[in-house]
């Protein structure tokens, strides 16, 4: 059996870092002592903490209580006073085939001018700055000039419509906006415009948008507002922005606030702290990535999601690892540009999804594009689950038949991975998630009777008991909602809310049974089902909306859309009508999420109560 064999690759690991001895002896380790272990070893402190974890009402908490720390020190700075300093910290592959390379001291540097730069246009401590930018170098160097003079900053996809992009302007204010003028990912986008749509529709107006240059190609630029990001950094002399004052934060301030709609029915800003989020994704980073110098690791996510900040910027700069950044999606179109990364950049530890495998397999058998790789040291998996047969196809073709192939369960409310196959040390069982973190406590629970749940292999809410430091502290102006939303009072505790159903097994290994909300999970985008309903209500014909996920081992995920249109419209248009659907979605809310199926429907079948019947759409999808 294929896991029988992946556990005995995985066995064979040696680890490098935290060894499987020192992994028992944490696993073993009181909560609060590892939280100060973590602590301790994984940040450098100005000034110590005094409280590990302070609960002052439950469930609100904080962490590393009155620890002052410098966060660009831990980053950057560090390594900037070792054999790291001229080590690549990012390489970045464009779509159009330009690479560029940043050393920790280059990136450093960038890093400096452009929060001097960022200072002298009024930015203040814990000002917030948008960053409307696709993956690029200049997505975190903007990340970390904010941090460097203390703003707060907050990625937002730049596949979302001006619309929603004016919505997350007038919610978090920020005084800057960071864009670029075109995106070259996929087809050539206008960014600009779309950014100029939506500062039309907002009432909250930025004082500068910063705009950097992806090709020399005329983009309208509004007198003073706008500016060019080169501009910025061409007028700052070096030697008055290393005059900066270091930035020495407390441990509970925001770091950044993530986009999320899980749980809502529209986006909502999440809030992490510094010290609590930097210390926890230093640790789980090592724990499940191994660093080593000579390691070059790629996540394939963008890092505008929570594992693209956490295991695609923040994890490897802490550790002082080399990232590579690619531009693009791996798509059935461009799948061979995966194969050419692997073997030019010789990546030895990949962080992709299950979909990007099905999709090299799928481009394998119908256009031939494979490639042979010999680098992969690391494959790990999230955000869905595999097909047995792209797994198979994964173990013989991208893992060689002698390369670990791991999963990994992240929550993003949480900070990023919670459960993984670790490897090394873990048992790779059929369908499982793995094991909890050191640290992390997770429970199953009974929805009806909110009793906890102490027997294997019965089904449940998946609830986590204790918070961890990551985790996201407060939502963005609605601090009662987050507490309300997420932490819920079961069996005379507070417990917090995946959003998952689950099970264990007798060997504590989780497995996860599916949503029980209406949020699905698609190359590494989190999105409420009511948000593609709301993009197809959209249009005039269209009464009302339904959207199903079908997973199927045969078809695979499959989202299917019913749609009930209003009287008298006439088959004829049905396909104007699909067209047009497919457009909407496209503009506010990307590729990733079109539904693969559109049916038209008299009526939607609904309980009492109102309530869309979706289990008994899925049955009427899978017969038709």
């Amino acid at each position: 059996m294929i896991y029988d064999r992946i556990n005995e690759i995985n066995q064979q690991y040696i680890r490098k870092v935290i060894t499987r001895n020192i992994l028992e002896d944490l696993y073993r380790l009181d909560t609060i002592k590892l939280f100060d272990y973590i602590g301790e070893k994984f940040l450098i402190w100005e000034t110590p903490y005094n409280t590990i974890l302070d609960i002052k009402h439950n469930p609100k908490f904080s962490f590393y209580v009155n620890g002052k720390l410098d966060p660009i020190h831990n980053l950057l700075g560090k390594h900037l006073n070792s054999n790291k300093k001229n080590k690549a910290a990012i390489i970045w592959r464009g779509s159009d085939y330009t690479e560029r390379i940043f050393t920790y001291q280059s990136l450093h540097f960038e890093m400096l001018k452009f929060a001097y730069a960022l200072k002298k246009l009024g930015v203040k401590k814990n000002d917030r700055i948008l960053i409307y930018l696709p993956n690029v170098p200049e997505a975190v160097i903007s990340m970390l000039a904010a941090i460097r003079i203390g703003a707060v900053h907050t990625l937002y996809h730049y596949s979302y419509s001006p619309d929603s992009l004016a919505d997350r302007i007038n919610d978090y204010q920020p005084s800057i906006i960071i864009t670029t003028d075109y995106s070259l990912a996929g087809t050539e986008i206008d960014i600009k415009s779309k950014v100029d749509e939506a500062l039309i529709k907002a009432t909250h107006q930025p004082k500068h948008v910063v705009v950097v240059e992806r090709i020399p190609k005329k983009t309208h630029m509004k007198p003073i507002r706008d500016l060019w990001y080169h501009d910025l950094l061409s007028d700052t002399d070096f030697k008055d922005a290393s005059s900066l004052e270091k930035n020495i934060v407390d441990s509970n301030d925001p770091l950044f606030i993530m986009v999320t709609s899980t749980h809502f029915n529209e986006p909502k800003g999440m809030v992490y702290n510094i010290g609590g989020y930097l210390a926890w994704t230093h640790f789980i980073y090592t724990v499940l990535f191994d660093p080593d110098d000579n390691d070059t690791f790629w996540n394939t996510s963008d890092i505008s999601w929570i594992n693209g900040h956490s295991y695609g910027v923040y994890g490897p700069l802490l550790t002082g690892s080399t990232t590579v950044m690619f531009e693009d999606n791996i798509t059935f179109e461009n799948a061979k540009r995966f194969y050419g990364i692997l073997e030019r950049y010789k990546i030895n530890k990949c962080y992709t999804t299950p979909r990007i495998m099905k999709t090299l397999m799928n481009a394998d058998m119908k256009k031939k594009v494979y490639s042979p790789t010999s680098s992969l040291e690391l494959l790990f998996l999230g955000g869905e689950p595999i097909e047995e047969e792209v797994l198979d196809w994964t173990y013989k073709n991208i893992a060689n038949k002698k390369t670990p192939i791991l999963n990994i369960y992240s929550v993003t409310e949480l900070g990023g991975a919670i459960t993984a196959q670790i490897p090394g040390f873990s048992e790779i069982k059929k369908d499982s998630v793995g094991v909890p973190f050191p640290g992390v406590h997770l429970g199953v629970y009974d929805s009806i009777t909110k009793s906890k749940i102490e027997y294997p292999n019965l089904k449940g809410l998946l609830m986590l008991e204790y918070p961890i430091p990551s985790m996201c502290m407060k939502l963005c102006h609605e601090e009662d909602l987050f507490f309300k939303t997420f932490w819920k009072n079961y069996s005379n505790k507070y417990v917090f809310r995946t959003g998952d159903s689950a099970y264990f097994d007798e060997y504590n290994n989780f497995y996860l049974a599916g949503r029980v909300d209406n949020v699905i999970h698609i190359s590494g985008k989190r999105i409420n089902l009511s948000q593609v309903e709301e993009a197809i209500n959209k249009n005039r014909f269209v009464k009302e909306s339904a959207i199903v996920i079908l997973n199927d081992e045969k078809r695979g995920d499959t989202m299917v859309a019913f749609c009930v249109l209003h009287r008298k419209v006439d088959e004829s248009l049905h396909k104007r009508i699909m067209n047009e659907i497919h457009e909407t979605i496209l503009e506010e809310l990307g590729e990733v999420v079109l539904p693969q199926e559109i049916k038209f429907v008299r009526v939607l079948p609904k309980g009492a109560d109102g309530g869309i019947l979706r289990d008994l759409l899925k049955e009427i999808a899978m017969q038709m």
